[in-house]
Order: C-alpha cells, then structure tokens, then sequence
C-alpha cells in the first residue's frame, strides 16, 4: 500500500505463504480499484511495477509471485417488520434500511476476509423504523458487468450461518449497491 502512486496503486492485497513451496515462496494476491470505485485485476503494467518496488526491498532468498486476486460480486436481499405507528410511511422506514445496508458497502471488503452476515443483520436492526429483521439472503451476482468467478454462495456459509468463509485469494463485493441490495418491508 505505500508503493508511490508514481508506480500505480493497489486497492487490496493479501500476502500468503505458498504451503506447496519447499523454499519461504509467498503468494501476493492483488487488487485494483476501477474508475467507478469498483474493484477490478490489476493490469500487466501495475503488476510490473509492483514487482520491481518490491524487488528492492525483499530478502534474497525470498521469492514473491504476484496473482490476481479473484471478485465474487454479491448481492442482497432482505425483509424487515416496520413500526406500526400510523404517523410512520412504511417506504420510509424501507428506504432507510437500503440507505444504511448501501453506506456499510461502499466501503470495499479485504481479500480473503470474511463477508459478515450478522454485520447486516445488525445494521438492519438500528435502521430508523425497523423492529425486526425477518430474512437476509447473500446471492452471488452474476452476468454482464460482474466477475465470471462462480462460486456456490451456500458452500462458503459457516456452520453456524453467520459470515462467508473467504479464499485467501478472493474478495466479496456489494458492486452496486444501488442495484444489488434490495429489500422489503411488512
């Protein structure tokens, strides 16, 4: 991250040892940030320039292979109970719950870290208006404009169904949060 912007700039990266390397190799999963605030792979020229700043101030017998880290884009779905005070527009309390889920997601995640379902349960439960929250569904997006990785969103749920297990080389995304979270109110 304190590469001088001269030379590009990495979003997010993840520095793993290789465990099927003899020698202290380590892995450097990286990430990229696009124009619209997205991430995307770094291109060949950042990767390059990464490497050589890197180069200058690595051990000798250390060796570093930089990757592309990989973007699972997701998207959101949930129900809430709304107050039942008749003063109180239902779509209001809805629109509050969206706008608090979108603030949470325009910061992006880490690589390999996991994506918290219980951060969004939360967040829906201090929305202004909401008294319960019924459902959260995590799905991965899919199509034009997102990430070709595919991956079975239910597979990564652990035991207990409180967050994604994250690869070390991956990263979860909430790409647009104007379209990939959606809710309802009863």
């Amino acid at each position: 991250y304190s590469m001088p912007p001269k030379f590009g700039a990495i979003k997010r990266v993840n520095v793993v040892q290789d465990p099927e390397s003899f020698k202290r190799n380590l892995k450097m999963y990286i990430i990229a940030e696009a124009v619209d605030g997205s991430l995307t792979t770094a291109t060949e020229t950042l990767k390059n320039n990464l490497k050589m700043w890197v180069n200058s101030g690595r051990m000798i017998n250390d060796s570093i292979d930089i990757l592309d880290g990989k973007i699972i884009n997701l998207g959101i779905d949930f129900v809430v109970i709304g107050d039942r005070d008749p003063n109180i527009n239902k779509f209001d309390i809805l629109n509050n719950a969206i706008k608090d889920l979108k603030d949470l997601y325009l910061q992006k995640e880490n690589l390999g870290e996991p994506f918290s379902i219980t951060k969004i349960y939360k967040k829906l439960q201090k929305a202004r208006g909401v008294v319960d929250v019924v459902s959260v569904d995590v799905f991965q997006k899919k199509g034009t404009g997102y990430s070709n990785i595919s991956v079975i969103v239910e597979d990564l749920k652990s035991s207990d169904g409180l967050y994604l297990n994250t690869p070390s080389n991956a990263v979860f995304e909430v790409k647009d949060v104007n379209n990939d979270i959606r809710g309802s109110i009863r």
